[in-house]
C-alpha cells in the first residue's frame, strides 16, 4: 500500500477542518470580524512565542500502535509508520487601488511525510525537517495585477515511541523553528505570516494495527496512559489510520452522509452554511467570490441548490430500526406495549403508568444502553410527536409486550 493510498480514507475529513477556520460561511474581506481568520491549529514561530506568549511553537499528536510478538516478532521490523503532517501557510494576495480585496491572505497547502519503521522509532527518535521557501509571485486576472507574498518557515517534525507490552504509543511533535531577526513583529499578521495554521497530522500503519485511546484495547492500557497530545485531538478512522486534529471529532470521524459539496464544513452544520449564503446580497456574494478561490466556489455550491436538495441537508432522527427481546417477544418500531414504570423519573411516570403505547423507535446510547421510545395511543397529540421524532423514553424493562400485537 502505497503512502498516498493509505491516508485516503481520511483526506476529506482533514480538508473540511483543514479550511474550517479560512473560508467559513464564507468569509469576506470587507468583515472586520473575517480578517481575524486563521486562528485554528496555528504553531506560530518560537521566537514570537518566546516574546508576545501568543500562539505556542509546537503541538503533538500520540497514536497507539500493536507490536507483533511470540511467532510474528519478526514481523515488528515490517511494521512501517507512515506519517503526514498538513498545514495552510497564508499567501498575501495585494492588488493595487483601494478594493477591499487589495490585500488579503490566502492559503497554500503544505505536507510532509515520513515513512519509518516502528522498530526504529522504537529505538532512538526520527527528525525530518519541515517547512516552505518565501513566496513571490506575480500575475494578473479579472480583477487586473496582483502579487502574492508568502514567509518562509522552517521547522521539524520528531517521532518517538515508547513500547509497554504488545502496544506502544507513538508521538509526532510538530515544531515551527521560525527566527524572527530583529524585533518580533508586534501585529498579528505578521506572526500568522510565519506560522503553520490548520495544523494536523495523520499516521497509518502499514503491516501493523492501530488502537483507539480513547477506549483502548485489551493489553492496551499501560501504553494509552502515556499518551500526552498537546492541541492535537487523535480520532481512529480504522485498524490502519488515525487522524489528529486541533478539535475533537467522533470516532470514527465522518462526513455528513447528507453532504452536497466541500463546503469544508461537512462535519458540521451544511445546512446553516447553505442558508447563510443564500442570506448574502448579489454584492456580498461577489466580494465574497473575488475575495478566495474557496469561497468562490462555497457561494456557486449552494447558489445552485435547489429546494430539494436543501430540504435533504436538513437534520432528521434516526428511525430507530433497532430491536430489544422483552419477556421473549421482539420490541422495534411498530410494536404495541403497556408501560410500567418502575424508575420513578418523574411525576410523569405516575400518569402513563398502565397505558398502552407504540413503540417509534429502540436506541442505544454511547454507553450502550437501551431506550425505547414511544407515543401514548391515546395522547392526541401522539401523531405531531411521531412526525417531530420525540416521544417517551423507557428502558426495556418498563414496558410489557401487549399479546398478540406486533410489528
Amino acid at each position: 500500500m502505497t503512502g498516498r493510498d493509505a491516508f485516503a480514507p481520511a483526506m476529506a475529513i482533514a480538508d473540511a477542518v483543514m479550511r474550517e477556520g479560512q473560508v467559513l460561511y464564507p468569509y469576506r474581506a470587507d468583515a472586520l470580524k473575517n480578517t481575524y481568520r486563521w486562528a485554528f491549529g496555528v504553531v506560530g514561530p518560537r521566537t514570537w512565542a518566546a516574546h508576545r506568549h501568543a500562539e505556542p511553537w509546537w503541538c503533538q499528536a500520540a497514536f497507539l500502535v500493536r507490536i507483533p510478538v511470540g511467532d510474528d516478532a519478526a514481523a515488528a521490523e515490517s511494521v512501517r509508520l507512515q506519517v503526514r503532517v498538513r498545514w495552510l501557510r497564508a499567501v498575501r494576495r495585494q492588488r493595487p487601488g483601494a478594493d477591499p480585496t487589495a490585500d488579503w491572505d490566502e492559503a497554500d497547502v503544505w505536507h510532509r511525510d515520513v515513512d519509518v519503521a516502528l522498530s526504529d522509532v522504537l529505538a532512538s527518535p526520527e527528525v525530518r525537517p519541515l517547512g516552505s521557501a518565501p513566496l513571490a509571485i506575480e500575475g494578473t486576472d479579472g480583477d487586473g495585477p496582483w502579487t502574492r507574498l508568502g514567509g518562509g518557515v522552517e521547522g521539524r517534525v520528531t517521532i518517538r515511541g515508547q513500547a509497554r507490552g504488545e502496544w506502544a504509543c507513538v508521538h509526532v511533535r510538530v515544531e515551527n523553528l521560525t527566527e524572527i531577526l530583529g524585533d518580533p513583529p508586534a501585529d498579528r499578521r505578521g506572526h500568522v505570516a510565519r506560522s503553520l495554521l490548520a495544523t494536523h497530522v495523520l499516521l497509518a500503519a502499514e503491516g501493523g494495527v492501530l488502537g483507539s485511546l480513547r477506549e483502548p484495547p485489551d493489553g492496551a492500557a499501560e501504553a494509552a496512559a502515556m499518551a500526552t497530545g498537546e492541541r492535537l485531538w487523535t480520532s481512529l478512522v480504522d485498524d490502519r489510520l488515525a487522524l489528529a486534529v486541533p478539535m475533537v471529532l467522533p470516532e470514527p470521524p465522518m462526513l455528513a452522509g447528507a453532504s452536497v459539496g466541500n463546503s469544508h464544513d461537512g462535519a458540521e452544520i451544511e445546512e446553516m452554511m447553505a442558508l447563510r449564503v443564500r442570506s448574502l446580497t448579489p454584492a456580498e456574494r461577489d466580494l465574497a467570490r473575488r475575495t478566495d478561490p474557496q469561497a468562490a466556489d462555497i457561494v456557486d455550491l449552494f447558489e445552485s441548490l435547489d429546494d430539494t436538495h436543501l430540504d435533504l441537508l436538513h437534520a432528521r432522527m434516526d428511525p430507530g430500526g433497532g430491536h430489544v427481546v422483552v419477556a421473549g417477544q421482539m420490541i422495534a418500531r411498530g410494536s404495541a406495549v403497556r408501560l410500567a414504570p418502575s424508575r420513578r423519573a418523574d411525576a410523569m411516570d405516575r400518569l402513563l403508568a398502565g397505558r398502552e403505547a407504540t413503540v417509534t423507535g429502540v436506541f442505544e446510547d454511547l454507553d450502550g444502553n437501551t431506550h425505547v421510545v414511544v407515543t401514548v395511543d391515546d395522547d392526541p397529540g401522539a401523531d405531531l410527536l411521531r412526525t417531530m421524532g420525540r416521544g417517551f423514553h423507557f428502558s426495556p424493562d418498563e414496558i410489557v409486550p401487549r399479546d398478540g400485537v406486533s410489528p
